[in-house]
This record gives structure tokens, sequence and C-alpha cells, in this order.
């Protein structure tokens, strides 16, 4: 039997959960994709501020190249970027990613767990700028120009 899993993470993390399975003694290889940069450790001085609202563009960059992006986030991704201050629904950004809006939570949950998991994460400095539409009923969505000067930096946009 050929069982094949996709496991996401640092090397440290996909060799925890790689040892943590049963029958880890039969793993032999795995696969362990590194951006072509050494991730350098963030200094002091390069974490946000406690006032800061949103992420900074070393963190936005560091998140974004962590792991690799799917690719219906990299739609979404895009999608906000070429918006620039326009603000784009959540039904927008479900259609751009052609998922349902339970496939859809599935992105954003991953995506969260990639910021979370990123070194330097501050939980109150946010990724995405975000506001309720009153009229539509719903939340939009746009981007800090920290995440837009990430994403033209990590060439995804």
């Amino acid at each position: 039997m050929n069982l094949q899993i996709r496991i996401e993470g640092t090397p440290t993390e996909i060799s925890e959960v790689l040892h943590a399975l049963p029958g880890a003694a039969m793993v032999h290889t795995a696969a362990v994709e590194l951006t072509d940069e050494a991730i350098e450790p963030l200094t002091s001085s390069e974490l946000p501020e406690e006032a800061s609202r949103f992420v900074t563009t070393r963190f936005a960059r560091r998140a974004l190249k962590r792991l690799k992006l799917s690719k219906p986030m990299k739609k979404v991704l895009r999608a906000l970027y070429e918006a620039h201050t326009e603000w784009l629904s959540l039904t927008t950004l479900q259609d751009v990613a052609g998922y349902t809006p339970a496939q859809f939570a599935g992105l954003r949950g991953a995506f969260g767990r990639r910021l979370a998991n990123t070194e330097g994460y501050d939980s109150e400095a946010a990724f995405f700028e975000y506001e309720w539409d009153e009229a539509e009923e719903t939340w939009t969505y746009r981007l800090p120009e920290s995440v837009r000067e990430a994403l033209a930096l990590e060439r995804i946009v």
C-alpha cells in the first residue's frame, strides 16, 4: 500500500510529525522544499512596534516564503494586490479562489496557521486590512502597504 500524505511546515516541524507517526521507523526519506534565501532571525528592531496595526514588510516576506503558497492563495493575494485601495468582499475572494465558503474558510485557517508559526508573529499586527460593509452585510478586505511591498519583493505579483 502506497500512502501519500502532505505535511506543511519547517524542516523541524516536519521531522517532529514524521517521527510521531505510527511506523516512523519505516520512513526512509522526506522531501523538504526550502527557499533560495536563508531565513535569518529577526532582530528586536525588526519586530513590529507595540502600536503597529499591520505586519512589517520583513515579517510578511518571511510568512510568504516560509512554505510554498497554494495556487488559490496566490490568486487571492494577486486579486487583493491588483485591487490596491479598493475593498474586495469575502464572496469575491471566494470566487477568485474558486472555493466554496467552507473551502475558503479552510484556506483562511491554513494562512492563519502560516502566520502564527512564522518567527516574529505578533497577534496584534494584521496581515490584511478588513472592515464590515454595512450595505452588503459582508466583510471586505485589502492589503496594507507593507504586505503589498512584500508581495512585490517576493515576486508573487
